[in-house]
């Protein structure tokens, strides 16, 4: 078995469809736990809330290659913009 082969039976050709079946797979399953507020979300929930941004940011214009400039404390939210970034083709710069 060569590496080239192993990578195809095993690896997800991207991180957007490795999120997308881990999505699928683990549906009502945690995907973050906010320790700080006592919140979590599973991984369906975040799946669903990440296309709602990844719409609107759609429907603002961005287009694939743009960038967001995501500006905010560390939580729950930031996955969120992170996937629906991943979802959208635009770019997540953090600061």
């Amino acid at each position: 078995m060569t590496a080239a082969s192993l990578k195809s039976k095993c690896m997800p050709s991207s991180l957007t469809q490795l999120l997308l079946e881990r999505s699928k797979t683990s549906f009502d399953r945690p995907a973050i736990i906010d320790s700080f507020k006592g919140e979590q979300l599973c991984w369906g929930q975040l799946l669903q809330q990440s296309v709602r941004v990844a719409q609107r940011l759609e429907d603002i214009g961005l287009k694939p290659g743009d960038r967001v400039l995501h500006v905010g404390l560390h939580s729950a939210a930031w996955p969120i913009v992170d996937f629906a970034c991943l979802l959208s083709g635009v770019v997540h710069v953090a600061l």
